[in-house]
């Protein structure tokens, strides 16, 4: 199937089963076909996706021993899910108060600089330094300000709750 305004194109065979399957399929289709989510503006999708998996990848990060291989190459790939969500919150103007740019636009320059403190101070050893910043990165930027992006009126509502 292909949604005729956003061109996203899904395809999905139900084989029959059960009615849990059979909602779960039409499910399946509200989300790819017509949504609000697939129909919004570049780079929205991306950007939510992005901060979607980094709240995903940052708590089995809290979870995992610190300091072993998996966690640094999981904190990586955290840090470059958060370089994306920063980025490409650059190019999101649905919010403006000042010209273009909003409070999301600061805290995303604040991410970037609290990251790369954060990436500086675990490579000279100054671990309390890092498990703050990362602990506060989490909470606030991703947790706090993706919990803003449920109100009334903004996409993220709208996908979850309806219009």
């Amino acid at each position: 199937m292909q949604d005729p305004q956003s061109g996203f194109h899904c395809n999905l065979i139900w084989i029959g089963g059960s009615e849990q399957n059979k909602e779960f399929k039409i499910f399946i289709e509200s989300c790819c076909v017509g949504s609000t989510f697939f129909s919004a503006p570049f780079p929205i999708p991306v950007h939510a996706i992005a901060a979607l998996c980094a709240i995903v990848v940052g708590a089995v990060q809290f979870a995992l021993p610190k300091g072993q291989v998996a966690h640094i190459w999981l904190g990586r790939v955290w840090v470059l899910l958060m370089v994306a969500v920063t980025l490409s919150s650059f190019l999101i103007f649905e919010i403006r108060l000042l010209g273009p740019f909003s409070h999301i636009h600061v805290l995303s320059v604040f991410t970037l600089g609290v990251l790369y403190k954060s990436i500086r101070a675990v490579r000279r050893g100054q671990i309390s330094v890092h498990r703050k910043a990362m602990t506060w990165l989490y909470c606030l930027s991703l947790l706090l300000a993706g919990a803003f992006t449920l109100l009334p009126g903004r996409i993220m509502h709208q996908v979850l709750f309806g219009a």
